[in-house]
């Protein structure tokens, strides 16, 4: 009895995230599942790696595989090779971020500088409003990452400051699965030493 009102608490406070689990879960099986069916190809090339055209195409791993499974290593080439110049087409019809995609693409800076950390903080929130993927995630962090690497200052100096909110997590605002915060940290140590004097 006494218990009682401490676990209705905990149910209700948690209960958005904790309904989000099956899909993050079931995304991280099938990522698992897939890399575990292609393990033998990718240990025949070690067998025959005198023959190149047997090794050439098992030199990048499937998409998400370094961001879950090693992201202090930071984005992979296919997130980091994007296109600004139709970056939309790379966020897809996600409601979340594709106004941001078609900023980044427009270059339209004033969207960008009004709507950035309301819609990241709306991704990372520790209370999301509806569901939200783990692809959704990550791509919302390779968004930051090609910000990082526009022409603005004043971006740089933004998105910066959003990484630096989000990795410090003042207040409890932001949940972060571990593989999240490593990518985070990975972009902002990636940027500093670009840019000293910022």
């Amino acid at each position: 009895n006494y218990l009682s009102p401490v676990k209705n608490y905990e149910q209700e406070h948690y209960t958005q995230k904790i309904n989000l689990l099956p899909e993050w879960t079931q995304g991280i099986a099938d990522t698992i599942s897939y890399i575990t069916s292609l393990l033998p190809n990718y240990l025949s090339p070690v067998k025959n790696r005198e023959e190149e055209h047997s090794t050439k195409k098992y030199y990048f791993l499937p998409e998400w595989t370094q961001e879950l499974h090693d992201p202090k290593s930071g984005l992979s080439l296919s997130f980091r090779i994007w296109d600004q110049n139709n970056f939309a087409s790379h966020i897809g019809n996600e409601a979340r971020l594709s106004p941001l995609g078609l900023a980044i693409e427009n270059k339209d800076s004033e969207y960008i500088t009004k709507g950035l950390n309301k819609i990241i903080e709306e991704i990372f929130t520790n209370e999301p409003k509806g569901d939200l993927s783990s692809q959704t995630r990550i791509v919302a962090i390779a968004a930051l990452f090609h910000l990082l690497h526009t022409n603005l200052k004043h971006i740089h100096i933004q998105v910066n400051d959003l990484i630096q909110s989000l990795i410090l997590n003042k207040g409890n605002k932001f949940f972060l699965f571990d593989h999240e915060f490593q990518l985070l940290k990975s972009l902002r140590e990636c940027w500093q030493p670009c840019y000293p004097d910022v």
